[in-house]
């Protein structure tokens, strides 16, 4: 951790805009912040305060305040919920707080387990005002147990909690009475038709199963009579709308609003993203395409995803995107600009998976 002295405003994206001042920072993060800033600087906070401010489960921690930091993203946060519950069973009268970029923040509203969102970064008077500090930074990006551990438990180690003291392992997410009704007036259910919930890409290329792959995907169910609603980023895709096909890319809904169509789905469809992990918070039947990273490392505490994993000699490749690295240097995938072993999975195995999940629903 480090302590981040801005002397300029900086927005490292559009919407977040961080003023000139101190603050609380990760390392690699606030060399980022630092490089965008025209000046300041970045000073290591003392050891002494650190293990002053170190997560300890041997303590009583009722009472006390404790700032959990990750950036982001969406995913990466639900799958962190299960220990942050775990924490609150264990001390209920502590108070959590989540540190984490404001872009980021509404996938944990509404949790009964936390009890502040925190922008990112810190404030540094407001950081002291913390019993325990507990970063979150390279836990899964330059971590090589991250290749054979489950996020959440990763997530855990990081607490000094043993995994297996978790006592409930499934992510958490909680859509509200008024977004049901929101989602029910602004997308209403056909009576006696079968509804699927799409997310067409992944945040990050790697992760992405080829378009005209998924394109033919919704096309089979499209044309069997199913409701599709296609979800992503605002404005994100180009899709022709008609009878039983939405695409909310077009309607700029927000995450939470994607996240209330998914609750009102009887299937979901997607790739290694936010979306799959909300589906398996809701209980609601998943299929999930998995390339890059071995599906057990993310979906294997979501009874209701389904995975499909592709095959190749470069899989598993553990890629995530840095410095505008879409794809592994090495390997097929950049040539190709796809993911190949995502590629590798039949349209017909995504078509019979999405029909056999879904189908003690529509039995």
């Amino acid at each position: 951790m480090h302590i981040l002295q801005l002397s300029e405003k900086i927005a490292p994206r559009p919407d977040i805009q961080i003023p000139a001042g101190d603050y609380l920072a990760e390392d690699m993060n606030g060399a980022q912040m630092l490089l965008m800033a025209d000046g300041g600087s970045m000073t290591p906070v003392k050891p002494e305060t650190l293990a002053e401010r170190e997560f300890d489960p041997s303590q009583d921690w009722n009472g006390k305040r404790i700032l959990v930091i990750r950036t982001g993203g969406f995913g990466d946060l639900v799958l962190m919920t299960p220990v942050l519950r775990e924490i609150k069973r264990r001390w209920p009268e502590c108070k959590i707080c989540f540190s984490c970029f404001p872009n980021y923040r509404s996938v944990l509203e509404n949790l009964p387990f936390v009890d502040e969102l925190v922008s990112y970064p810190v404030p540094l008077l407001e950081a002291y005002q913390y019993d325990a500090w507990v970063p979150m930074e390279n836990i899964i990006e330059k971590n090589d147990a991250a290749k054979k551990t489950h996020m959440t438990d990763l997530f855990a180690t990081r607490f000094n909690i043993a995994p297996a003291e978790i006592k409930d392992k499934k992510p958490a997410y909680v859509v509200t009475e008024r977004e049901k009704i929101w989602a029910e007036e602004a997308y209403p259910r056909i009576k006696g038709v079968q509804r699927l919930a799409v997310q067409f890409n992944a945040q990050s290329e790697c992760r992405t199963y080829p378009g005209q792959r998924m394109s033919s995907v919704i096309e089979h169910f499209h044309k069997k009579g199913w409701e599709i609603m296609v979800m992503g980023a605002p404005g994100e895709l180009k899709m022709e709308e008609g009878e039983r096909m939405w695409n909310l890319t077009a309607h700029k809904t927000t995450f939470r609003q994607s996240c209330a169509v998914v609750a009102s789905a009887d299937c979901l469809l997607g790739p290694d993203s936010a979306l799959v992990h909300v589906g398996g918070a809701l209980d609601i039947p998943t299929v999930a395409l998995y390339g890059p990273f071995p599906s057990e490392l993310r979906v294997a505490y979501s009874p209701s995803i389904h995975p499909l994993e592709g095959s190749g000699h470069c899989a598993p490749c553990f890629h995530h995107v840095r410095r505008g690295l879409r794809f592994p240097a090495t390997g097929p995938c950049v040539a190709k600009n796809f993911c190949t072993v995502l590629d590798s999975i039949p349209v017909k195995k995504v078509i019979d998976r999405v029909t056999l999940t879904a189908k003690k629903i529509f039995d």
